[in-house]
């Protein structure tokens, strides 16, 4: 049986050294079966180590423990060790536990001329009466 470790980890590529991703989890041991299992089934969150998993295969990337931690310096330690290595793979390079994956919504502003809204609303209800009463 494995053992429950909290802590920091790394996916590294053997033939590309310089390309590695740095991640935190409750349970190391679970999250690394977890990446696998997303990795085996083309579905990966992070897109460019899908991409090379897919090129080079499940023997080049090697899993290891960076640093063994409590639940509640999670965070800050992954923040250490992404700003110590400044992995490839990490595309989200804010350690937060709350938001880890999550991106910020963008602003969109769309300009509307108003001008013909009624109009429009006025051929619609009529067609849509139209088609009501000739059925």
């Amino acid at each position: 049986m494995k053992a429950n470790y909290s802590g920091i980890y790394k996916i590294q590529s053997k033939a590309r050294p310089k390309l590695m991703y740095i991640g935190q989890s409750k349970n190391i041991y679970k999250r690394w079966k977890r990446h696998l299992g997303m990795l085996r089934n083309n579905n990966h969150e992070n897109y460019e180590l899908q991409s090379h998993y897919n090129s080079y295969g499940e023997d080049d990337l090697v899993f290891s423990i960076l640093f063994i931690c409590s639940v509640k310096n999670l965070a800050s330690d992954e923040k250490y060790f992404i700003e110590k290595y400044k992995p490839y793979w990490n595309t989200n390079l804010r350690a937060d536990l709350e938001d880890k994956y999550r991106e910020q919504p963008k602003q969109w502003t769309l300009n509307v001329d108003t001008s013909n809204i009624e109009k429009f609303r006025q051929y619609f209800k009529l067609k849509r009466s139209y088609q009501l009463y000739n059925n």
